[in-house]
């Protein structure tokens, strides 16, 4: 098997096109995606047409629906909203060792992240006066951290290894542009299908952890605010995946790791339910409560005219269709980062109700665009 480290490096620098994924299984495999390029729909059921005729593995993803007209980069929002994308090639790969060589100190200046646009409380505060007035239930803020190095002074020998050793994530890397790679280590999938059974998962609550499992779970499982905000997923999840299958079962709340962070973690699951329902699933399901909010229609529109930049595959789904098994598996793009020629740029958000403290919102944004900043960057720096 190849390391997969060495063909990240190799197929940056070759500008190829390839998305690298850690399954459910723990199996990670290494797929080399078509020259032609990607296929575009206007949905994801629009795409079950195109994918039925294949009998080989493809990549499926989507961009987030709230688009500004401040893209990150050109070929971010060039991107298509739903595509496929044929994968020339695929085959597991070896990964890092969880034993990583202690990091050589070097300082590269203070640890912070500077937004890219107005501070994180006054969204919040617009939200929580949103939320008070009963159009909206909860609202999942976001924010985009802007850091001057650009991908060429970013060393991925040694700092995509760092993403593996969060704890709990399923790593990933896709290569899309010349020189656009969206990479990360997300703790959340938006739908796994497997033998007939479509399971969508939801992660929503968030607390940090600090050294005791049981206070953690005890923080997440005793408030009523992170109980609730859970809830409103999985009801939203229920109700969308009754339609497609009178079988449905619900399990949780468990609690999920995310590197230092601790989350209420459930899942949904629809059983017999054919793979054109799974399509059309999935066009209702995305962007789920636990990523845009609730209702998701005034959800998404207060996001259109709130966030000043396009989220892109940011909290979006990614991840392979294999055709020929009747199996898939979509990851949700967050834990991630966008490292572009000219800037690397940092996602995090967390959800608001209308009882939440803005200030405990802004720390868990800013804690969760610590957890990937810190590995990929911190003593990283090429000279």
């Amino acid at each position: 098997m190849d390391n997969a480290i060495s063909l990240i490096a190799s197929h940056v620098k070759e500008r190829s096109p390839f998305l690298l994924l850690k399954h459910v299984d723990r199996r990670h495999s290494f797929n080399k995606l078509s020259p032609l390029g990607p296929v575009s729909a206007r949905s994801f059921s629009a795409l079950y047409p195109l994918v039925q005729k294949l009998n080989c593995k493809v990549v499926l993803g989507a961009k987030f629906p709230c688009r500004s007209t401040k893209p990150l980069s050109s070929e971010w929002s060039s991107l298509p909203n739903y595509f496929m994308w044929i994968i020339a090639e695929s085959y597991e790969v070896e990964v890092p060792s969880a034993e990583l060589e202690p990091r050589k100190e070097k300082k590269i200046g203070p640890l912070s992240l500077t937004p890219s646009s107005s501070v994180v409380r006054d969204a919040i505060k617009r939200i929580l006066e949103k939320s008070n007035s009963k159009l909206i239930d909860k609202i999942v803020a976001s924010q985009v951290f802007k850091l001057d190095k650009p991908i060429s002074q970013l060393n991925l020998n040694s700092s995509f290894p760092q993403i593996y050793s969060i704890h709990g994530g399923y790593p990933f890397a896709f290569q899309f542009g010349n020189e656009n790679l969206f990479l990360g280590s997300s703790p959340e999938h938006l739908a796994i299908y497997k033998n007939g059974d479509l399971t969508v998962p939801s992660i929503a609550g968030t607390v940090e952890f600090n050294g005791s499992e049981n206070a953690a779970r005890n923080s997440l499982l005793k408030n009523p605010r992170l109980v609730r905000e859970q809830q409103i997923v999985i009801s939203f999840i229920s109700a969308t995946l009754q339609k497609f299958s009178p079988q449905i079962k619900v399990e949780g709340p468990s609690i999920a790791s995310n590197g230092n962070l601790r989350h209420l973690s459930s899942q949904v699951t629809a059983q017999k339910i054919g793979l054109k329902d799974v399509f059309s699933a999935l066009d209702f399901l995305h962007p789920t409560p636990a990523l845009s909010g609730y209702p998701q229609s005034s959800a998404l529109e207060f996001l259109e005219h709130t966030e000043p930049y396009n989220r892109g595959l940011y909290a979006s789904p990614i991840g392979i269709l294999d055709l020929a098994q009747n199996k898939m598996e979509l990851l949700i793009g967050i834990r991630s980062a966008l490292l572009t020629s000219e800037a690397s740029y940092y996602f995090a958000g967390a959800g608001v109700l209308a009882d939440s403290d803005p200030i405990e919102e802004e720390n868990e944004i800013s804690r969760k665009a610590q957890l990937l900043f810190k590995k990929l960057l911190f003593n990283r720096i090429v000279d």
